[in-house]
């Protein structure tokens, strides 16, 4: 008798206590709804409507020169920018990328402000602000943008949290009906205590069959996982094939004509041609990750272990992109032991890393100048590695980024132009894995990155003392001598 009674009473409090832990909850996320989401929303549409007013009362005194507009500009912009004061302070308690959206907001807004205000303080005549009109168009432009950008995640925000408090009803409804259940179950069992032990081995058999179903049922799902994630890596593999046989064909005809061999061309036609086939093969490299990136997610990746040295991987993968550097005036700087050891790698998975280190960092940085050092480390462990640095003067990364660099088909900043699918450094990471190493990123936004490729290193294996290894420096075109 002692059990269910002790049954009873302990659904009776469960279901005593629910009712509030639930109310918590909602009211935490009701709360969060009308003190920071709803009065967010209010505000950025505050400042979209004065955004617009402040444009009009501009255009309206460049018109005119009438003191009307002016003095409408300054509400609005004193109305834009009580609002965007109002965000910043609530910002700490909002995503991450609202935050950054809204630094980057304020950036603008300083710079477009100066320059209205020097317009109405007289320090630049209409004349000189119209010169400037189209930048400032611009900010304004890429302000309202934000703006809108900033109101599209404070709604997806604000319906995350009506689906949780949704979610937390359901659980609500879920839990006392359990409760509910138990308590009944309890009382038949204090009323009819000869039944309780039928009654239970009954569900004990019933929970049982229901548990071999499950997990067969699991076991089901999980093979046609398996079976679909196959078929879905063949098809990759099948259609990427399919796709590189044709432009490979393609791209040699190409070549043909630009060779001459179908006949001379004009300038205008060789310039096309020229232009084509870049693209061609953009799209044939493009679908060689791709298949690389398919076969490393299944573990087809073949990993031939050779004596491979380092130096002259990095030197060669360098000089493959020199041209594409010195097209920018970017110097390169190879820095390289005179004497290193040998190690047991797989040399053209190497270089298919280091042609995704030096090549990002080529093609995100506008002056300067790109790094490659090969030499030993030891981690914390004490453990020597192998290590092939890929530095920058590049923009740098932020470290909330870092981590997501290394995704497929993440790319940071869509809107410079630069091209590119966002896999590299994913089939990168990938391969590294497969060498038996890793990739580590050490950045900091305005003083470049520093990429950097560790390699297991038995220092039984080496042929010199690792002690008197020498470095020598080149740059230029002394690295290609």
């Amino acid at each position: 008798m002692s059990l269910p009674l002790l049954l009873v009473v302990g659904s009776l409090f469960f279901l005593a206590l629910l009712p509030m832990f639930i109310q918590s909850r909602i009211a935490a996320s009701l709360d969060e709804l009308s003190d920071v989401m709803d009065p967010a929303s209010t505000a950025v549409s505050d400042m979209q409507v004065a955004l617009a007013q402040e444009a009009a009362g501009t255009r309206g005194f460049l018109l005119t020169g009438d003191e009307f507009y002016a003095t409408s500009h300054h509400d609005a912009q004193s109305a834009r920018r009580r609002a965007y004061a109002w965000l910043v302070d609530s910002a700490a308690g909002m995503m991450p990328e609202f935050q950054v959206a809204l630094a980057e907001m304020g950036q603008d807004l300083r710079v477009a402000d100066e320059l209205v205000d020097a317009l109405y303080s007289g320090k630049l005549t209409r004349e000189q602000y119209l010169s400037l009109l189209p930048v400032q168009q611009g900010r304004f432009q890429a302000v309202t943008a934000m703006t809108a950008q900033l109101q599209r995640e404070i709604r997806q925000e604000a319906a995350t949290l009506r689906e949780r408090i949704r979610s937390v009803h359901r659980i609500d409804a879920l839990l006392s009906l359990a409760g509910v259940l138990l308590a009944f179950g309890a009382v038949t069992s204090v009323l009819r205590l000869s039944s309780k032990y039928r009654a239970l081995a009954d569900r004990e058999r019933k929970a049982r069959a229901a548990a071999e179903l499950a997990f067969a049922e699991a076991e089901r799902h999980e093979r046609e996982i398996a079976r679909i994630s196959a078929s879905r890596q063949a098809l990759m593999r099948g259609f990427g094939h399919d796709v590189k046989n044709p432009l490979g064909a393609a791209d040699g005809y190409l070549l043909m004509l630009e060779q001459g061999i179908m006949g001379p061309l004009t300038s205008t036609q060789s310039n096309a041609v020229e232009r084509s086939r870049r693209s061609v093969q953009v799209a044939i490299r493009l679908i060689q990750d791709l298949l690389d990136l398919a076969r490393a997610e299944t573990g087809d990746i073949e990993i031939h272990r050779v004596t491979t040295d380092l130096c002259e991987v990095a030197l060669r993968t360098l000089e493959d992109y020199r041209a594409q550097a010195d097209s920018k005036g970017l110097a390169v700087v190879a820095d390289l032991p005179a004497a290193f050891p040998t190690l047991q790698s797989d040399p053209a998975r190497v270089g298919q890393i280091l042609g995704n280190l030096p090549g990002n960092a080529i093609k995100y940085t506008e002056t300067g100048s790109v790094a490659v050092r090969v030499g030993l480390r030891a981690d914390d462990a004490g453990r020597e590695w192998c290590v092939i640095d890929v530095s920058d003067t590049g923009p740098g990364i932020a470290g909330a980024n870092q981590r997501l660099i290394f995704d497929e088909f993440k790319r940071l900043d869509v809107s410079s132009g630069t091209p590119g699918a966002g896999i590299g450094l994913a089939i990168s990471e990938r391969l590294a894995g497969l060498l038996g190493g890793h990739i580590t990123v050490d950045s900091d936004l305005g003083r470049g990155s520093r990429f950097t490729l560790w390699l297991p290193f038995d220092v039984a294996q080496s042929t010199n003392d690792p002690a008197t290894i020498e470095r020598a420096s080149i740059s230029g075109a002394q690295s290609a001598a």
